[in-house]
């Protein structure tokens, strides 16, 4: 007898392979059988007339986990409401383990209050066990993170590591490799990471490949640093034989749009020399950063401490301002997502200036200044051309970049990006249905199978029998996004049954709260 049966579906099975009517029996956890009609008992029968079924959505580049919400707002439906099943977490340079020292997890927490979150945990093993005690709404896995494992190291002090702070961190990264993580996150665009020695890179991603992991990375610079950072990831990959995924490749200003093709040729060139490479998108062309990318480089180096000391002196606010009226950003395009004082949320740059009587420039300091540093904002500063490339690419993977919310976090008077609620059904929707950049075989391999192959899970990620019952069944017609930068916290429609694990957690389109997810480990 099944656990489930899903009856008369169009199962497409997440390899790239056309899709085809089938049913689909589930026996526990796993999928049992696959043909064309099953004539048996089970517990549950689900009429998928209509419907496709795919594997679950595997979310490559998430950040439920460092926002904290995956403790304060277990639920997660803004990603269970998308499809996704499985997400991968400890992403650009940040984790919640291994905890060199008590004070890390203060250092990297962001826009949650931790008092909240009871930090019992230092080893990575530590931490998956108490993830595991408090049951997960989806599946969760986890990098580790280099600025994590450098500010254990040198606490506040942002600098360069010595020879044996290099070999202290590999001893560290190998110990969580070991204990169940996939691989290591960077994000060089920020302080810890900035600082690193290339060789020294290097020797730390032979040890992560060594141990089968995988290096994912925020590159250093999107703008006219573009295409040097594309190469530079691609060289330490090269010299380490590590496997390397780039996160969210875009590049930033309608100047430095044209670059897109050339580093899409050098991902090209050295996958046919046999480094691995892919990268990970989200279908939206408004970014979501910190304020400070506005700044001048020299000033936003440094934690915000220190960027705020020096915006303190009137000589440097001087000079920044200055420097800043010739950046390329349209300020009536810069709006304040989220600030400690909510009265700037959902204003423009401009309307603050405005209201305050000063330059754009002006107010970015003033901004910064009056919320402690805490600010994030959307601005509108990515092609459209250059999504579709990036999309319609046998290399890329959806992702969100996103963290997991319920509809009621926006009582708090913040937004967040829409991609949080929205990001697969988009692609699904606006790039698959309606322009048709890829086919749907197309575009749920890049959300299934090609995440779970370059992270390294086993029997998850394709509709095959032995694997994982991780499966959404949603409506073509009507799968949609309805996030909106004005309205974020509005779930996506069109999935109607969500299973993970053998377990429906979505049922009619209704989420039924079961909390069925589990914690993924590197075997």
């Amino acid at each position: 007898m099944y656990s489930i049966i899903i009856k008369n579906g169009t199962i497409i099975d997440g390899s790239g392979k056309e899709k085809h009517q089938a049913d689909l029996g589930i026996k526990d956890d796993l999928i049992a059988k696959i043909k064309p009609k099953i004539n048996a008992k089970a517990e549950q029968v689900i009429d998928a007339t209509g419907l496709y079924v795919c594997p679950g959505f595997i979310d490559i580049f998430n950040h439920s986990d460092d926002y904290w919400t995956l403790f304060t707002h277990s639920g997660q439906e803004s990603l269970l409401y998308q499809g996704i099943t499985t997400i991968l977490g400890g992403n650009a340079g940040s984790s919640l383990a291994p905890l060199i020292n008590a004070q890390v997890i203060e250092n990297i927490r962001k826009w949650a209050n931790i008092n909240e979150v009871m930090v019992n945990w230092q080893k990575m093993s530590e931490y998956l066990s108490e993830l595991n005690r408090r049951k997960l709404s989806l599946n969760y896995a986890t990098l580790v993170g280099y600025e994590t494992l450098c500010r254990g190291l040198t606490g506040n002090t942002i600098r360069s590591l010595d020879a044996k702070e290099i070999t202290a961190l590999i001893f560290v990264l190998q110990d969580a490799l070991k204990q169940g993580s996939f691989g290591l996150s960077n994000g060089l665009s920020f302080s810890y990471a900035n600082l690193i020695n290339q060789n020294s890179l290097v020797e730390i991603l032979k040890a992560t490949a060594k141990n089968n992991g995988f290096y994912s990375v925020h590159i250093r610079g999107e703008k006219e640093e573009f295409l040097p950072s594309i190469k530079n990831a691609i060289d330490v990959a090269s010299q380490s034989k590590v496997s390397l995924e780039i996160n969210h490749l875009k590049v930033l200003g309608p100047e430095n749009w044209s670059q897109m093709d050339e580093a899409l040729n050098l991902i090209n060139q050295a996958n046919r020399a046999g480094v691995k490479v892919n990268f990970d998108v989200y279908p939206y062309t408004v970014t979501g950063s910190s304020l400070m990318v506005l700044l001048p480089d020299w000033l936003a180096e440094g934690n915000n401490h220190t960027i705020l000391n020096r915006l303190d002196d009137p000589i440097v606010r001087m000079r920044a301002i200055k420097e800043m009226g010739s950046m390329p950003y349209d300020y009536g395009k810069v709006i304040i997502a989220q600030a400690k004082q909510t009265s700037f949320v959902g204003k423009t740059i401009n309307q603050i200036a405005e209201n305050e009587s000063c330059s754009p420039e002006q107010a970015v300091i003033n901004i910064l200044l009056a919320n402690e540093g805490h600010v994030i904002v959307f601005i509108d500063v990515l092609s459209e051309d250059n999504l579709k490339k990036t999309l319609a690419h046998p290399l890329s993977l959806v992702a969100t970049d996103g963290t997991g919310y319920n509809s009621s976090f926006g009582k708090n008077g913040l937004l967040v990006h829409p991609r949080s609620f929205g990001a697969f059904p988009r692609v699904l929707s606006k790039y698959v249905r309606e322009k048709e950049i890829l086919s749907w075989e197309q575009g749920i391999a890049k959300m299934t199978s090609l995440p779970a192959q370059k992270i390294g899970f086993k029997k998850r990620g394709l509709l095959a029998i032995g694997n994982f019952a991780d499966v959404v069944i949603f409506n073509p017609r009507t799968i949609q996004d309805r996030a909106t930068f004005d309205n974020p916290f509005q779930y996506a429609t069109g999935v109607e049954y969500l299973l993970i694990n053998g377990q429906a957690t979505i049922e009619k389109g209704k989420h039924n709260s079961r909390a069925v997810g589990r914690v993924l480990v590197k075997k």
